[in-house]
């Protein structure tokens, strides 16, 4: 349960991997997946089996890119965003849920999109955000190296000029089960905080 393994089927031929998010109903994600005519693999972090679904409030838009399968995108209105983070499951909530400690310690202001289509991944739900901004962070559950976040970065690169782009993911080697080794191995928001402040330097 504190494995994600993730990289083992992310970029297989015709097979779609789906990351499973509280920040939105599910209920539009599985029925877009029933249509789908390939194998899939839909991924859902242990943490959000009994999470309640995101809230938001005031100071942000919560919008939906590209229906079921969509992307969810949350916006700040108090001030323009800098950076877009790119995150999905589990740590995209954990985002959300944090972005005021992740401003205040970082100083900074972004935009954090959430991709439920991992793969293929829809690099057209991320594309006016690109056009808008230069530094990207992409946060993975996974491990480092070879992942899915390597594959996004590439994709960015390669189709649009003059990005800075961070990667963050989790240590390169099996998570142990104990919570404290867990919670030490695991992606964290001073590791999400540390590759923002890095956009700077």
């Amino acid at each position: 349960h504190s494995q994600s393994l993730e990289k083992l089927v992310v970029g297989i031929d015709n097979v779609a991997v789906v990351a499973v998010t509280s920040l939105s109903d599910p209920s539009g994600l599985i029925n877009s997946v029933e249509k789908l005519n390939c194998p899939v693999v839909i991924i859902e972090n242990k943490v959000d089996y009994a999470a309640r679904l995101f809230q938001g409030g005031s100071d942000f838009e919560l919008a939906k890119i590209g229906g079921g399968l969509g992307s969810i995108k949350l916006i700040p209105h108090k001030a323009k965003a800098t950076v877009l983070i790119v995150a999905y499951g589990r740590i995209a909530r954990l985002i959300a849920d944090n972005y005021e400690y992740i401003f205040s310690k970082s100083d900074v202001v972004f935009e954090l999109v959430c991709p439920q289509l991992l793969h293929p991944f829809p690099l057209s739900h991320i594309s006016k955000s690109l056009n808008r901004l230069s530094k990207i962070v992409i946060v993975e559950e996974s491990t480092e190296r070879y992942g899915w976040a390597d594959g996004i970065a590439s994709l960015i690169v390669q189709n649009y000029s003059r990005k800075t782009v961070r990667t963050v993911s989790s240590d390169p080697f099996p998570i142990p089960s104990y919570i404290e080794l867990e919670k030490e191995n695991l992606v964290s928001l001073d590791d999400i905080i540390t590759a923002i402040k890095k956009m700077d330097d």
